[in-house]
């Protein structure tokens, strides 16, 4: 469908129309789908020091529903997009490649989570609300966004955000209530892990969601060899050797 087509107006005009409704999200991604192909879609809120509160999601997958169960347990703060929205980026449309750390797709959360959840390429809708929340619209896709793709995503980066957070701001309910959730220090504690200290939690997190050490040295800037050292510690705590096993221990698939 082109820009310049009447259908395609007539379909925007009736979009904006159901800002505030309890169906917009679905309507946005319908209009969305006319235009770029794409497999998956969530639209949630990012907070800081919270889970992400659930706006809505792709219907009747039930696959898809237990893996967001748990994303918005504990394994939100893997997620490189989550990561990006609070670090305080610009409303606009972000690749999953430009804001994932270098090792992302040799993580254990990318084969046991993402993949599943997404697949392969992924873009993001981002829009701040203020307070440090940024509302997100996830498309996933099987394939890669060709170029083409991106182009139209980028031309409707103009109006996507700002529609997202005048829908937000006309909703009542879920978008409004705090969400708690449980971070990875809450997660460790039920497990009967010794507590990690702040710097170790940091690392932890960071090794998790696909930064090397030299990529981790920089964030938080100390040396390669005390990252080496945190590491080493963290794996004592929590009675593991490996990354994969720490994962594990996350998920609860291993006993203590």
């Amino acid at each position: 469908m082109e820009v310049s087509d009447l259908a395609f107006h007539a379909a925007l005009g009736k979009l904006v129309g159901d800002v505030g409704n309890a169906d917009f999200w679905r309507r946005l991604t319908t209009f969305l789908r006319r235009q770029v192909a794409f497999d998956t879609w969530v639209a949630m809120i990012f907070q800081p020091g919270h889970a992400p509160v659930l706006l809505a999601d792709c219907p009747d997958d039930a696959v898809a529903d237990v893996l967001l169960r748990d994303y918005l347990a504990r394994f939100y703060l893997l997620d490189p997009f989550c990561r990006f929205a609070l670090s305080g980026p610009a409303a606009g449309l972000y690749r999953i490649d430009d804001v994932a750390p270098e090792l992302f797709r040799q993580t254990e959360y990318y084969q046991t989570y993402y993949r599943h959840m997404v697949d392969h390429d992924e873009v993001q809708f981002l829009a701040p609300i203020g307070g440090g929340r940024v509302i997100s619209l996830s498309l996933g896709s099987h394939g890669v966004f060709s170029a083409a793709d991106m182009g139209v995503l980028q031309l409707y980066a103009a109006w996507v955000p700002p529609l997202m957070a005048l829908a937000v701001r006309l909703e009542a309910g879920p978008a409004q209530a705090a969400h708690g959730g449980a971070d990875l220090q809450a997660v460790l504690e039920r497990l009967g892990c010794p507590r990690l200290t702040a710097r170790e939690m940091d690392v932890m997190v960071l090794m998790q969601a696909g930064h090397s050490t030299r990529s981790i040295a920089q964030s938080m800037r100390i040396s390669p060899h005390t990252i080496k050292v945190h590491r080493r510690n963290i794996y004592e705590k929590l009675g593991v050797s490996t990354q994969a096993e720490v994962f594990a221990l996350l998920s609860g698939r291993m006993a203590r």
